[in-house]
């Protein structure tokens, strides 16, 4: 008889993997809307969640929204804040700032409604943009990397399918967490305060009862699921909204 499959789990088996994908204003800006829906096309892929580093060229406040002009070296885009201004991180024109959030195609140029935004770091926008083009020549140059996207061709996907049994064939499976752990994990990052969630550290330490590979497993599997996305940096996670 087969195990229950806790909340997290079934809710993630019940839907396609969305991987963030870093942007700049002209990627963004080139994107066309995806086949059968709002949804924009990066790299022959369907995006859904992206992210950009670029100063706050304007700013605008609105009866439903704060709306930003986010600019880079590229270009300059249109991103919208429909978030509680009350909880929000509050930023300036002048500002560099990290954003994440969905894309969408309209009728005019593809446009971000926020989830994540926040003062970037230093350097930030420079190891942004080498990480941009790594993952725009990893995209274009090989269907064995589902590191970003599900493509709605089926000739793309069934190369992706391809290669990720090709690689189960010669890779040893990791040994995944339990699934109470991630729940848990789950549960405390939706506890963070402020809109950068905790340090892998601060994971660690709620979790001390736990090897510390065991709990940063279950982070890095969150965010495979989408439960979860990182925020100032590699070592920082909070929570998907619920």
């Amino acid at each position: 008889m087969a195990s229950p499959q806790s909340p997290t789990a079934q809710r993630s088996a019940d839907r396609p993997k969305q991987w963030l994908v870093p942007v700049t204003a002209e990627v963004l800006l080139k994107a066309k809307r995806a086949p059968g829906g709002e949804k924009i096309v990066l790299h022959s892929h369907v995006a859904d969640r992206i992210t950009m580093v670029g100063k706050v060229a304007a700013k605008e406040e609105t009866a439903t929204a704060t709306q930003y002009q986010l600019e880079d070296p590229t270009g300059t885009v249109t991103i919208r804040d429909y978030r509680d201004k009350r909880a929000a991180v509050q930023v300036e024109v002048g500002q560099e700032v990290r954003v994440v959030g969905q894309a969408r195609v309209h009728d005019g140029p593809a446009t971000l409604s926020i989830m994540f935004l926040a003062p970037a770091q230093e350097d930030e926008a420079e190891f942004h943009a080498t990480e941009v083009e790594y993952v725009a020549w990893k995209l274009e140059n090989t269907t064995a990397t589902i590191l970003n996207f599900l493509s709605p061709e089926k000739s793309v996907e069934a190369g992706v399918k391809r290669a990720a049994a090709d690689a189960n064939a010669t890779t040893p499976a990791k040994k995944q967490p339990k699934a109470a752990l991630r729940d848990e994990v789950l549960a405390f990052l939706r506890t963070a305060p402020s809109e950068k969630g905790y340090s892998v550290a601060e994971v660690q330490k709620k979790f001390a009862d736990i090897p510390g590979d065991q709990v940063r497993a279950a982070l890095v599997e969150l965010e495979d699921e989408t439960d979860a996305y990182t925020t100032l940096d590699r070592d920082h996670f909070a929570a998907m909204e619920a």
